[in-house]
């Protein structure tokens, strides 16, 4: 009888320690402090522009663009020197320099043989490389380069190498009906394509435990932004405190996480914060030195009487997944663009078409000082 009673004990310690050790992350992980650290506080300025449907704003170079629902031009240009408009292209229609339904790629641009190059995708089904430069110009819209896009339906990609063969692409979370497994829901995975070769890259060994699968399925809901220069790729998500680095070129992985938050490691309640939706890292732009994430998960903004017309922060890190600084913007905007040259952030507030203007000047100043 002790003897099964010893058995028994045993597969019990056995299954416990081994549900214990369950990991749903493949890679290092960095746990480190970012929350309620903003210095800074950063009023606006409303902007006058005359733009209806803004979408998504994109800054390249001196340029400021906005992608629109206008099928007349769908992109805005204006000049970053004067604020004043340049140019209204990408029209409706289905020739080669026409667009059905555009957007931006994560505010991915390049340059090529001193062009100014953004790839757009059209329709969800392809990618188009529009030459900024000569649509200028031309005064219509010149494209070059053209590929397929992958199901966006399924997932997103960047461009690698300023080549629209090479591609880092991030397919979602989805149901699989014919899984055998206890999880109906696969984890997202990654790829790294050139043409037909694809390299995958491991992150995740299962979804997340819940009470609803497919709320833990939608928590994997994420942004991708790219080093302007380098093959470096961050994944921002939007309701969880996680960035994941991808170093393509050294084959480097890695996340950060917010110490103390809910990690991919937790149960996630689908009644977590009282069924409120909170939105953690929800837009995002860069300099070869820093990112500037949108950021809506600071006590202050959670507790806040009117939570959705509340304005978020602001965090910058670094390329190696370190916070650098943080400000609290004073006004509500969905998407953000930063001007380097002049050390302004640019943000739109979908709702009412408004157009703000940050002057970062204070925190880039001290960052220079923290880098010394």
């Amino acid at each position: 009888m002790k003897i099964k009673h010893f058995i028994l004990f045993l597969l019990l310690s056995v299954t416990i320690v081994s549900c214990c050790n369950k990991k749903h992350l493949s890679v290092p992980n960095n746990d480190i402090d970012f929350r309620n650290l903003t210095e800074f506080t950063i009023d606006g300025i409303k902007l006058d522009f005359d733009v209806i449907g803004i979408k998504d704003i994109c800054i390249c170079d001196s340029l400021l663009l906005f992608n629109t629902t206008d099928a007349t031009g769908y992109l805005k240009i204006f000049s970053l020197n004067n604020l004043k408009e340049l140019a209204s292209i990408c029209t409706e229609g289905r020739a080669a320099n026409e667009f059905i339904s555009p957007t931006l790629l994560s505010k991915q641009y390049y340059h090529r043989d001193g062009d100014v190059i953004l790839p757009m995708i059209d329709n969800k089904a392809f990618i188009k490389e529009l030459n900024i430069t000569q649509s200028l110009l031309k005064k219509r819209s010149v494209i070059g380069e053209k590929g397929d896009n992958i199901n966006a339906y399924l997932g997103t990609s960047l461009i690698v190498n300023n080549n629209l063969s090479e591609r880092f692409e991030y397919y979602y979370s989805n149901r699989d009906n014919l899984a055998i497994e206890d999880s109906k829901y696969t984890p997202p995975y990654y790829y790294v394509t050139n043409g037909d070769e694809k390299t995958k890259i491991d992150v995740f060994k299962r979804i997340m435990d819940s009470d609803v699968e497919s709320f833990a399925s939608v928590c994997y809901s994420s942004g991708l932004i790219k080093h302007p220069s380098q093959n470096i790729i961050v994944q921002y998500f939007t309701y969880l405190d996680y960035l994941i680095y991808f170093d393509l070129d050294k084959k480097n992985t890695f996340s950060v996480h917010q110490m103390g938050s809910i990690s991919f490691d937790s149960f996630l309640s689908s009644k977590a914060n009282g069924g409120k939706t909170i939105y953690n890292f929800c837009a995002a732009d860069c300099t070869s030195d820093f990112i500037i994430f949108l950021y809506g998960a600071n006590d202050m903004t959670i507790n806040s009487d009117n939570y959705n017309n509340s304005p978020f922060d602001i965090l910058l890190f670094d390329w190696k997944g370190n916070y650098l600084a943080g400000g609290h913007l004073c006004d509500v905007v969905h998407d953000i663009a930063y001007d380097r040259i002049h050390k302004k952030l640019y943000g739109i507030n979908r709702r009412d078409d408004i157009i703000y203007q940050f002057d970062l000047t204070e925190i880039v100043r001290y960052l220079e000082t923290i880098v010394r």
